[in-house]
């Protein structure tokens, strides 16, 4: 991947966290370079693993952009779900 899909990637990350912010703020954990590595750790995953199994969507610069926008609001959601999950179980 190259410096262009990379940039792309987190461009998609950022955008990702402010509609989420704007959208569902009690879900987007507080930390902005840690959700947006997060992000971008899904986004590259998501990205790489559609490009193995099956492409869907459009593929720009070396970057899946359907499965790196869907896996990188897979990874911020779970994040920011995790403590009210731990808190429901009892364990917090």
């Amino acid at each position: 991947m190259s410096i262009a899909g990379l940039s792309l990637l987190l461009a998609i990350v950022l955008a990702v966290r402010s509609f989420g912010r704007r959208l569902m703020p009690l879900l987007m954990p507080p930390g902005r370079l840690k959700i947006i590595a997060l992000g971008w750790l899904g986004g590259l995953a998501g990205s790489l693993m559609d490009g193995a199994t099956w492409q869907i969507g459009p593929e720009v610069v070396g970057v899946q952009l359907v499965a790196a926008i869907i896996s990188c609001l897979v990874v911020i959601l779970a994040w920011g779900l995790a403590p009210f999950i731990r808190t429901f179980l009892g364990k917090a």
